[in-house]
């Protein structure tokens, strides 16, 4: 029972109330974006991004990331993740360092912001500034391709709270995994009705799903809130 509560009153280092996620955004196609756009018209939504990851999916995408440009420098496998600009934001993730990614800074293109596990990793000091580095995807497997770190995040627990935070990076690629928006806490089944609507102007005949953010972390938690529920009995 004492775990149960540990896990509902744990600070994740993320905002999941009031987050709603579209399931199957890949199905608007090439509409993506100007759905996006016109969501975000709606007063009742606050912000909305697209990502390849959520905070509470349990998924990875693994990727061995190395110091500078050099791959005989120290190694580590890192948690990549593509977001756009307003990911950092629409989750209430905080800047320890640096800045988020932003539209006025073109070479953000080519640009990383990583999570204090990837520093304490790496073992930067200053990590402002530095480059981390990737095998390119040529045939002879010689070319390199560097990200350089313009910002940290907080630590937050992006899969089980049973699990150790691991080294993240985000980089800005566009994606078409999942689109959540951050909506405000007043007639949600309003907004619901609303999204459904712009789903079908811009998607006609595609199936529209949604969940919550705190529900699906609720899901991947169940275990535990079950046991605790038969304890508290």
């Amino acid at each position: 029972y004492d775990q149960l509560n540990f896990i509902r009153s744990k600070k994740l280092g993320y905002q999941k109330d009031h987050l709603i996620i579209i399931n199957d955004p890949w199905l608007l196609k090439d509409n993506l974006n100007a759905f996006k756009k016109e969501v975000l018209q709606n007063s009742s939504i606050v912000s909305g991004t697209v990502s390849s990851f959520l905070p509470v999916n349990g998924n990875t995408n693994n990727n061995l990331y190395f110091k500078g440009k050099n791959p005989q420098n120290d190694s580590h496998i890192v948690n990549d993740w593509r977001v756009d600009q307003d990911y950092v934001p629409t989750f209430g993730i905080e800047i320890k360092a640096g800045r988020n990614f932003s539209r006025e800074f073109p070479s953000d293109s080519s640009a990383i912001v990583v999570n204090e596990a990837f520093v304490s990793q790496f073992g930067f000091e200053n990590p402002i500034g530095e480059f981390i580095s990737t095998q390119g995807d040529d045939e002879d497997g010689t070319s390199v391709v560097s990200y350089k770190i313009i910002g940290v995040m907080g630590d937050f627990h992006y899969a089980s709270l049973r699990e150790s935070i691991y080294p993240l990076m985000m980089k800005l690629e566009s994606s078409r995994g999942y689109i959540t928006f951050k909506v405000a806490g007043d007639n949600i089944d309003q907004t619901i009705t609303t999204l459904k609507s712009t789903w079908e102007q811009f998607g006609p005949g595609q199936p529209f799903s949604y969940n919550f953010i705190d529900r699906q972390f609720e899901e991947v938690h169940k275990s535990e809130m079950r046991i605790g529920s038969i304890f508290m009995v």
